[in-house]
């Protein structure tokens, strides 16, 4: 009966020492729960940001070849955004040259930069106004094309012809006019290539597509569709 005893509360020290042992181990066992929550707060960590915690500030203007722009304060935002300003203004005063371009911010916020240059052409056959864009990913400091706002599917499509045939139609005009299909037929190649060049601007609420029409029908056709 005592060694029974004896063995009993041998047993006993033995589980005693083991948790205590356990209790004061440096290795912690996370719950699945917790493990769960630490790999989804790595994860939105480590993803890519699509907003900046700062807005860029304009500091000053500058003219090149007869194209305003404005010039941003110079840090890691500002100097890469002024880099590309100055990129895009050769192509505006290269298509107008001997022209003196205006700009307006059209949208500024967390992610986006918008800029419309606008010029009054005078001399060839006939005075009209030229305008031109220029869309900038703030987050990833690299121009937008048009699929990076809006996705070009059959929903986009639908919406687009909408618009186009309420504003032919304010402007008392028929649909053969501006044919749709010639629209989407320009965005589809200009999406295709590398240079960026469908011509739009952003504001808070929509999108304005930009098109060049004869000048009968007022130089620059203007299609909106909210985003």
């Amino acid at each position: 009966m005592i060694r029974l005893n004896k063995l009993a509360l041998l047993s006993l020290l033995l589980i005693f020492s083991y948790f205590l042992v356990a209790c004061h181990s440096p290795h912690v066992v996370q719950s699945t729960a917790e493990t769960a929550m630490t790999s989804e707060t790595t994860t939105q960590e480590t993803s890519p940001s699509t907003h900046i915690d700062t807005l860029p500030e304009i500091s000053s203007e500058n003219e090149s070849n007869g194209v305003l722009y404005p010039v941003f304060i110079e840090n890691d935002i500002g100097t890469p955004l002024n880099t590309l300003i100055e990129q895009a203004i050769p192509t505006i005063s290269e298509q107008y040259p001997n022209q003196h371009f205006q700009y307006t911010v059209s949208l500024l916020n967390d992610s986006y930069l918008s800029l419309i240059f606008d010029a009054d052409i005078t001399d060839g056959a006939y005075p009209h106004h030229a305008l031109s864009t220029l869309n900038i990913n703030l987050a990833t400091l690299t121009p937008l094309k048009l699929s990076d706002v809006v996705p070009l599917d059959d929903t986009f499509y639908t919406q687009l012809k909408k618009e186009v045939t309420s504003t032919l139609a304010d402007l008392t005009l028929p649909p053969e006019a501006l044919p749709f299909a010639n629209i989407k037929e320009r965005i589809t190649q200009l999406e295709n290539s590398s240079s960026h060049d469908t011509q739009f601007y952003l504001t808070d609420n929509q999108l304005t597509l930009l098109f060049e029409v004869p000048h009968v029908l007022g130089d620059t056709f203007t299609i909106n569709i909210p985003y």
